[in-house]
């Protein structure tokens, strides 16, 4: 994390690894709640479940003293975890559902989810 309260700034560097690193658990957390499911719904799960390790991060942070949690991280996090959330029900759900089939231009997507 940055350090000091006082240095931790909206354009420092880990705000980038913050984002990038929630980013794709957002797309996989919006697979939980499937096509069937609405957008906000894929889109919630997918911030929930993509923000929890930076919650837990930001936790341990105000347990170590070498650390400091921070709330602009936190807010990387959810942004990330957001945009990936988005991200895969545009590119890879959304697209998988509209056609009923897992043939998209011309590209066979193959996934599977069991629970």
């Amino acid at each position: 994390d940055a350090g000091a309260v006082g240095t931790d700034s909206w354009t420092s560097p880990d705000k980038a690894n913050h984002f990038a690193v929630s980013a794709p658990l957002g797309a996989f957390g919006a697979s939980f709640a499937g096509p069937s499911a609405s957008l906000g719904m894929r889109v919630l799960y997918g911030t929930l479940i993509g923000s929890l390790p930076g919650l837990a991060k930001e936790f341990a942070d105000t347990r170590n003293p070498n650390a400091t949690p921070s709330a602009r991280d936190m807010a990387f996090n959810i942004a990330g975890a957001a945009f990936g959330a988005m991200f895969a029900d545009r590119i890879v759900i959304r697209p998988v559902a509209a056609t009923g089939s897992d043939r998209v231009d011309g590209m066979v997507i193959q996934y599977r989810v069991d629970f």
